[in-house]
């Protein structure tokens, strides 16, 4: 990402209010696009659509949740796995490479999403849906689709066409707000369905032909080989991709099979208590990620970079003096990240009374939504750190780290359901937090000897 991060610190600096605007809804879309889109549907859902039935709103609500946290929980080593192999392909300056890396993972996706999904939706009992045949494909649909756009996401740093990204998110947003209500007041659940994957479609359909347009889209035999050979390499990568998101959604999903309530004649259960809340104390996280993005990650990169391009030029001495200043760096811009962010965290928490009282209607308590916002200031951290045992190679720490938060969550989670003692939340902020520790541990006890450990190699 720290591609991404140089092309916006340069529209920065030419000091206009437009570019400050374009880089700003840029970075938010590049983090969080298919997240706001999701979010922005949810909210229509449970305040305007009068025209569905109560279960029936709830019946979206869970295919939405369920999609973006079966999503990120099945493919999250996959995207990591696909980030590390586009990373080599740009770095050998393999451009056709990069595009025909990115139309195998689509396919991939595409067919994983396919036989993922379609056994699950066509389960779901037709009694009370109008048009389930249109609503189940659109549900199908839109598993399919959020799981291409996160790859297209990941490749953007292909792009640097940031404008057309915008664009592209906000054409789809219009016509999902707009299907959503001209094909739901008409058709019902499945028109709704069917109105708001449309969106995506649109997105998804607007970037693979930006992408097309530099990197031509092609299909390499060869590369089948190369991935099983990245995947059986990275092993500590990929499972840090499924872990870490595992972590985020254990919690919920442990509070579906002991306190959800199951919605009638499907496989999907819900518990609003805690469901909402922590998706929009998620949303909460995009503003330090835009941050990570611009700055904290690009200029970790620089100072990285400078340390490498020393070794077997420089002296003994300067070598190790450019190791202390990244590791200075290191801590600067992570304190710095934790700054930023928590001004945030404290605006929300200040605001949380306004948002519970408009976001939530009074599903949750004040209490579980300030935990969560917490919560996600220790996750967005947990993610910096993490990132940067990327950058050093420490892929079997950042395992360590992101198990720890599983971990940590699932089983107080548990003890949470069953013992109803514990407020809800609160097994995501200590596994958060205890994942930020060990996670810190590693980063800086392991730099220390990071020399030794390239020269070694």
């Amino acid at each position: 990402m720290a591609g991404i991060g140089f092309t916006l610190q340069r529209a920065l600096k030419s000091g206009r209010l437009s570019s400050f605007v374009s880089v700003a809804f840029s970075g938010i879309m590049i983090v969080a696009g298919p997240w706001l889109l999701s979010m922005i549907g949810l909210n229509l859902v449970n305040r305007f659509s009068l025209f569905l039935e109560v279960e029936r709103r709830a019946l979206f609500q869970g295919i939405v949740i369920y999609s973006f946290a079966f999503s990120l929980s099945l493919y999250g080593g996959l995207h990591f796995i696909f980030t590390r192999m586009l990373a080599d392909a740009l770095y050998e300056k393999k451009n056709e490479e990069a595009g025909a890396l990115l139309t195998l993972f689509l396919l991939i996706s595409l067919l994983l999403s396919v036989l993922l999904a379609t056994l699950p939706v066509n389960s779901i009992q037709n009694g009370g849906i109008k048009y389930p045949f249109m609503f189940k494909a659109s549900a199908v649909l839109f598993f399919i689709t959020i799981n291409c756009i996160w790859f297209l996401m990941i490749g953007i740093s292909l792009l640097k066409k940031f404008l057309h990204i915008l664009l592209a998110f906000f054409a789809g947003q219009f016509v999902a707000i707009s299907g959503f209500f001209l094909l739901g007041k008409s058709y019902g659940l499945g028109g709704v369905m069917l109105g708001f994957t449309s969106g995506y479609v649109l997105i998804f359909l607007l970037l693979g032909f930006f992408v097309s347009q530099s990197y031509p889209v092609k299909i390499e035999l060869y590369l089948i080989k190369k991935f099983l050979h990245y995947f059986s390499r990275y092993i500590p990568l990929f499972l840090t991709g499924i872990f870490y998101n595992l972590g985020i959604w254990s919690d919920n999903m442990v509070y579906w099979f002991f306190k959800g309530s199951q919605i009638e004649g499907t496989f999907i259960k819900i518990f609003q208590p805690y469901d909402v809340v922590i998706y929009i104390a998620m949303l909460t996280m995009i503003p330090g990620l835009v941050y990570f993005v611009v700055f904290s990650e690009t200029n970790v990169f620089i100072y990285l970079q400078k340390f490498l391009n020393s070794l077997g030029r420089n002296s003994c001495l300067k070598i190790q003096e450019k190791k202390y200043h990244l590791v200075r760096i290191l801590k600067k811009e992570l304190i710095e990240q934790a700054h930023f962010q928590g001004v945030f965290t404290f605006i929300f928490l200040v605001l949380s009374p306004w948002m519970f009282d408009l976001l939530l209607g009074r599903l949750t308590s004040l209490l579980v939504l300030r935990i969560s916002l917490v919560g996600v200031f220790f996750n967005l951290l947990l993610l910096a750190l993490v990132t940067y045992l990327f950058y050093f190679e420490m892929y079997l720490f950042s395992f360590y780290a992101c198990f720890s938060f599983f971990t940590i969550n699932f089983l107080l989670s548990i003890l949470t359901a069953i013992s109803n003692l514990i407020p809800y939340g609160l097994s995501y902020l200590i596994g958060a937090l205890l994942g930020c520790v060990a996670a810190g541990f590693f980063l800086f006890t392991r730099t220390k000897r990071f020399d030794r450990r390239i020269l070694s190699g």
